[in-house]
């Protein structure tokens, strides 16, 4: 009897994380229909289905963790649910990790006033110092995109303009260790910024998820970087005062498995550099 009593048990166990097959039909709908998804064969998009049925055991297993208190944050489907992990990193990360904080900062290493207090929360969105969330698309562009939100947010607090500044310019200018949409640093794109003396708006150079031939213009240009440095690897609190006194600082995040599908929640992962740069408009 204790024998088949284990069995029932480990077949309700298994039967109520399955996913029925009523079930994946309705899902594989919707999220076609959602993220206007078209597949060029029959074979095509039963692979694609395989891989989203896949990703969705994997969505649904996650989420009971977090609703029994073991996982810190929720995920759910999002528009790359139909790409393995290996499509999405070739596709989607960019970061090109080194050892070199090696440009020229002029010095600049930030170190707080001991004596200012650094607030518990700080929201430079509230202070509407911030772009909206953008696409890189399918370029492995991430580099570019940090780079250009701190700019802007730096360019905000020196003129109380929030413009959006040109990614696709560093994509296709910014050459020295970075290889566009197959990689880079925001390091060397914000001294590509610095010694170029500019970079130009989004409007007048606009986002092709592409690389291309530099078309960069200096009748477009939106500001330009005075200097910029870094916070100290791995101190927390100094990140913490340099957001509250300098303004959106540009992080390197190694985006794990954990980012792929996130939804709500915390994360906890590795912040590899933080890069601050100031403008000169």
């Amino acid at each position: 009897m204790i024998h088949i009593f284990i069995l029932l048990l480990t077949i309700i166990c298994v039967n109520a994380n399955a996913i029925s097959r009523q079930n994946l039909e309705e899902e594989w709908s919707d999220f076609k229909m959602n993220h206007g998804k078209n597949y060029q064969s029959f074979e095509e998009e039963q692979i694609r289905k395989t891989i989203f049925s896949e990703n969705l055991y994997k969505i649904r297993e996650h989420n009971q963790l977090y609703a029994e208190g073991m996982a810190t944050y929720t995920m759910t489907i999002n528009k790359f649910a139909d790409l393995t992990r290996e499509e999405r990193d070739r596709k989607h990360k960019g970061l090109k990790r080194d050892d070199r904080d090696q440009k020229d900062t002029q010095g600049l290493n930030f170190v707080p006033d001991p004596q200012t207090d650094v607030p518990k929360e700080f929201d430079w969105r509230q202070k509407g110092a911030v772009t909206k969330v953008k696409d890189q698309g399918a370029c492995g562009s991430c580099w570019a995109f940090s780079s250009v939100g701190a700019v802007e947010s730096q360019y905000f607090l020196k003129t109380g303009k929030l413009v959006n500044i040109s990614e696709q310019n560093l994509v296709d200018c910014s050459k020295d260790g970075n290889e566009g949409c197959y990689g880079g640093f925001p390091t060397s794109a914000f001294y590509y910024i610095h010694t170029n003396n500019g970079i130009d708006s989004d409007e007048a150079y606009p986002y092709t998820a592409e690389d291309g031939v530099c078309k960069y213009k200096e009748s477009s240009n939106v500001t330009t970087i005075k200097f910029f440095g870094h916070v100290e690897y791995g101190n927390e609190e100094y990140l913490a005062a340099a957001i509250a006194s300098v303004g959106p600082i540009s992080v390197e995040i190694y985006a794990d498995d954990s980012f792929e599908f996130y939804d709500s929640g915390c994360i906890i992962t590795d912040v590899a550099k933080r890069i601050m740069p100031i403008t000169q408009s």
